[in-house]
């Protein structure tokens, strides 16, 4: 969508109903996946011939890193739940390599903008979490949420400073977290319920201006009028 002008132009053309996508760093190329198929790369702007990136097939594209040399895959492992992989950047497929992959689910990932930090959601507690390592590591994971987290596609975001992480809680509510990371010290303050919407509010993306685009879901059904028209075949004999 070009949003000075608020149209639509059309990208893919699969007949897949679910895709997954992610921006390159530069805004000039998507990395895009129907559910189940491979990653493929393509210019914003729909010029161009794709370029398929995974020998693969993968499940959801999560991410793209700042240096733009990975993008983050989500995957679901009959041994292992769900996954999280990498992908590099190239001009022909590549293979997935596991990034987090316990006995426990990984989904959500998301990484700072400096490129240092992969936050993302486990399960490991017994209840979802928002957890941060070093990336691409060796390093310790840390807790960030206190009171759960919702494990789906869209639920962490940064701010492009890097000083807030966005979260959606474990009953749909808009977090936000103070972050201070230099080098390898990762600091992080308790969270504050940033926004809250009757249906719940899911963090997509921060501007360069600091706002945050989310999608709300209203928990009001629409409520369409019923009309009873009484003696109705009288009036179509007139």
């Amino acid at each position: 969508m070009a949003v000075h002008l608020g149209t639509l132009s059309r990208l893919t053309f699969h007949p897949a109903t679910l895709y997954t996508a992610a921006w390159s760093p530069d805004s000039t190329r998507l990395a895009v996946a129907p559910f189940d198929e491979r990653v493929q790369i393509r210019a914003a702007n729909g010029s161009g011939i794709p370029v398929t990136l995974s020998d693969e097939l993968v499940g959801r594209v999560n991410d793209w890193s700042p240096d733009g040399h990975t993008i983050l895959i989500g995957q679901q492992n009959s041994s292992t739940g769900q996954d999280v992989l990498s992908l590099p950047v190239s001009d022909k497929p590549q293979p997935l390599t596991p990034v987090l992959n316990s006995q426990f689910d990984e989904v959500s990932p998301r990484l700072s903008p400096d490129g240092r930090w992969l936050t993302y959601i486990s399960n490991e507690s017994g209840r979802s979490e928002v957890y941060v390592v070093p990336f691409p590591g060796p390093g310790g994971r840390r807790q960030i949420s206190v009171n759960g987290a919702t494990p789906v596609l869209e639920a962490i975001t940064w701010s492009r400073d890097g000083k807030q992480l966005y979260f959606r809680d474990s009953v749909g509510a808009l977090m936000a977290v103070d972050i201070q990371a230099q080098g390898s010290e990762f600091r992080f303050g308790l969270p504050k319920q940033f926004f809250a919407a009757p249906g719940g509010a899911w963090p997509l993306d921060t501007a360069p201006d600091g706002r945050i685009l989310a999608m709300i879901q209203a928990d009001q059904q629409v409520i369409l009028p019923l009309t009873l028209v009484l003696n109705w075949d009288a009036e179509m004999k007139k």
